[in-house]
């Protein structure tokens, strides 16, 4: 077991610990998997790997994805990465969906739109908002969130997210969106979006204060004041700081 978790660390060894990632032992195998993240080949490497995102060796395979991906140029890596995308493990396409973004591989705009596209699980489509809020300077990535602010089960994947990512000038253009969300006739936006008024209220360009007070005092829609008290609370708590 420890020599497979080192054989890779060994010059010319790639194809001596690819052959061990087939052992019948399953821990000689998963060791054989994170070694040869280490590979001096990494897009053979890599191939390898995506044969390993359907039983449980997958975690060990996907850490070794990112290692793998990180030596191989980001003109060059989309391909290697399709056969991650075309997983049927959700965690495996995920990572492949956010390994475009942070290694800046020039599709990374069109991985996200592939991604967010209704036919694929909520998990896949809330990583698509997540890399699109990171590929902020693209117009592209703009529309997905706005269509995202739009949609009660990934909404959340954009309201969560850090307003200091982002550069001072892009952060009102989410807080309306997040104002939006908060205003829906959409219960699911609405708790969501009023929750979530605090973090972004400073860059609103309507009147935080006014959308939670009407939320609290609007009778007939008494499930979003708890959701309207939370918003305040935390609004109150950043004015402070």
């Amino acid at each position: 077991l420890a020599a497979a978790l080192h054989l890779a660390n060994l010059p010319r060894a790639h194809q001596h610990t690819a052959a061990l990632t087939t052992h019948p032992d399953i821990e000689i195998s998963r060791a054989a998997l994170v070694s040869i993240g280490h590979s001096e080949e990494p897009a053979a490497a890599l191939r390898l790997l995506a044969n390993y995102l359907a039983d449980d060796r997958l975690h060990a395979a996907i850490g070794s994805i990112r290692r793998c991906a990180q030596w191989i140029a980001p003109q060059h890596l989309y391909s290697k990465l399709r056969p991650v995308l075309a997983s049927h493990s959700t965690e495996a396409v995920r990572e492949g969906i956010h390994l475009a973004a942070d290694l800046r591989v020039p599709q990374a705009i069109e991985v996200a739109q592939w991604a967010w596209e209704p036919s694929h699980e909520v998990g896949v489509r809330r990583a698509a908002v997540a890399v699109a809020y990171s590929l902020h300077r693209e117009d592209d990535a703009w529309a997905l969130l706005t269509a995202a602010a739009e949609d009660p089960d990934t909404v959340g994947a954009l309201l969560e997210s850090d307003p200091s990512a982002l550069p001072p000038e892009s952060r009102p253009r989410v807080a309306d969106l997040v104002g939006s969300a908060a205003t829906s006739d959409d219960p699911r936006l609405a708790t969501a979006g009023l929750a979530s008024l605090g973090r972004w209220g400073a860059w609103q360009s309507r009147d935080r204060l006014a959308v939670l007070v009407d939320a609290l005092g609007n009778l007939e829609r008494n499930d979003l004041w708890r959701h309207a008290v939370t918003g305040l609370v935390d609004g109150v708590a950043r004015t402070a700081d």
